[in-house]
């Protein structure tokens, strides 16, 4: 399916620290979403004053300008902290201008060849772990870490999907049975999903 730009009257206000899922049309793309039946094929961070951080197709780890086209999905870190963020943040600045891992892609397809840098889902991994704040168990290892495998972290939650946006679905602004429960102190317990 071919990705849209978001309806931005349903977009929720951008946090640091939200996961950013995206479509694509490429090749690259296109293979990823076929390999993980999934609809989304890439994953940044927003940084902050339309920034993102990511390891983009082909250009590597860097900080880049907030794009909308092809967004997907905006996820939330449940319980995520200013002080968790400058972490990753700490972290970034010690990968940062890594190059782009293309033979990293071929662990979708079973067939493992290791070189220097970064696949986008292994960078945001990655960045979350040095948070202290790790989106999925300790032992999977983030090279198997795919975009999709975001939108099953239930360390995460769906701030905005481009599926709500326009369709007379559930508003952006008020999130669904995904949200955190309220009352909960702020507090969240340490959940360490496994892989299945």
């Amino acid at each position: 399916m071919k990705p849209r730009s978001p309806d931005l009257t349903t977009f929720p206000d951008l946090q640091p620290g939200d996961v950013l899922l995206y479509g694509g049309r490429g090749f690259i793309d296109q293979a990823i979403q076929f390999r993980t039946w999934s609809d989304v094929s890439h994953v940044e961070i927003y940084a902050g004053i339309c920034m993102s951080i990511a390891s983009r197709n082909g250009i590597g780890v860097g900080r880049y300008l907030f794009r909308a086209d092809g967004l997907r999905y905006v996820l939330r870190p449940i319980a995520f902290t200013q002080q968790q963020f400058a972490q990753g943040m700490a972290w970034f600045a010690t990968v940062n201008r890594q190059p782009y891992n293309w033979g990293d892609l071929l662990r979708f397809y079973c067939i493992d060849v290791r070189t220097k840098g970064f696949i986008c889902s292994q960078f945001a991994a990655a960045f979350f772990a040095a948070a202290k704040a790790p989106l999925f168990s300790m032992d999977y290892f983030t090279g198997d870490v795919c975009p999709s495998d975001f939108l099953t972290s239930c360390l995460l939650y769906r701030a905005w999907s481009w599926k709500q946006s326009g369709s007379g679905g559930v508003s952006a602004r008020t999130p669904g049975p995904q949200a955190p429960a309220t009352g909960t102190g702020g507090t969240v317990p340490p959940i360490r999903p496994t892989a299945s």
